[in-house]
């Protein structure tokens, strides 16, 4: 009879489609493969699925931490210990798969206050090992205890050796306490109950484009030669190339068009010209001397 009652209040307290709704707002879930079938399955999903909520949270706020910034050339370096420069590992919480004998150890009942009371019970106050001893265990199994009885009036009734052995027995007795907690942190909500959230990314300030170092210099020529260059210099170049032929090279052309000519280009031309003259009348007096051998 008493058993009856245990299980219609539980069955008052906590549905399996409250349940559901719960997860959802924290975590992916998938109905085809999770949807829990009793309401001590869906009381385990409801565990579990927090708590690794909890688990993406610390891991996100390990990643924001802002990395040391880079060395200065010249300046003295600092030691740290080597404890110090490891990263903080995340916390050590085990899926809970047997409701009475996975909460033993009160490490995944403690991170469930935790997330949803952080002010309260914070993550550093919670014994959370891969190997727990049976005074970690203990001392989780108190801190819920003395949680349970200042704020949630009570609704904790077992003792310390009931939470730590987890006799079969007390499973509906088990089951109404994780209805009372349910109900108390997904119904009644009080003002100390905050539930943790995913921090916020926070967007890398973009720098300026000129402390970008190039990629590839450029010479002061060939900056200067597209400053030079003008409206006037492409207009000429359309006048004397109208069509573009592949075989005639670019480099030359661009040289032609482009470069400034100096105040010595007169004396430079003239120069040419005189030699071309002069290569021009000795080989023509030599062909004339040829053609006069021959006819001898």
């Amino acid at each position: 009879m008493i058993d009856t009652l245990m299980m219609a209040y539980t069955v008052e307290m906590i549905s399996i489609g409250k349940v559901v709704s719960c997860v959802q707002q924290f975590t992916n879930f998938f109905p085809a493969t999770e949807f829990p079938y009793d309401i001590e399955d869906a009381i385990v999903c409801w565990i579990n699925k927090v708590n690794e909520h909890l688990r993406e949270i610390v891991s996100q706020e390990q990643k924001q931490r802002r990395p040391p910034g880079p060395e200065i050339p010249g300046s003295q370096r600092a030691r740290y210990r080597k404890d110090q420069m490891l990263p903080k590992q995340l916390p050590c919480i085990s899926p809970v798969e047997n409701l009475l004998k996975d909460t033993t150890d009160g490490c995944a009942l403690a991170a469930l206050i935790h997330f949803y009371c952080p002010d309260i019970i914070r993550m550093e106050d919670i014994c959370l090992k891969e190997t727990m001893s049976l005074a970690d265990g203990l001392y989780n199994l108190q801190l819920i205890q003395d949680f349970c009885e200042g704020y949630l009036n009570q609704c904790c009734h077992f003792l310390l050796e009931d939470m730590l052995y987890a006799s079969s027995s007390i499973k509906n007795n088990y089951l109404v306490f994780m209805a009372e907690l349910f109900w108390w942190f997904e119904v009644v909500k009080p003002p100390f109950v905050h539930p943790r959230v995913l921090p916020q990314v926070e967007a890398e300030p973009l720098h300026p484009i000129k402390n970008i170092p190039a990629a590839f210099p450029i010479s002061n020529a060939t900056r200067k030669s597209f400053m030079d260059t003008s409206p006037n210099s492409e207009i000429c170049c359309s006048k004397v190339s109208p069509t573009f032929s592949p075989s005639q090279p670019l480099l030359p052309l661009r040289h032609t068009q482009h470069r400034p000519q100096s105040s010595d280009s007169g004396m430079k031309i003239d120069y040419v010209f005189l030699c071309h003259k002069v290569r021009t009348e000795f080989e023509f007096n030599f062909f004339v001397d040829f053609q006069v051998l021959r006819t001898i």
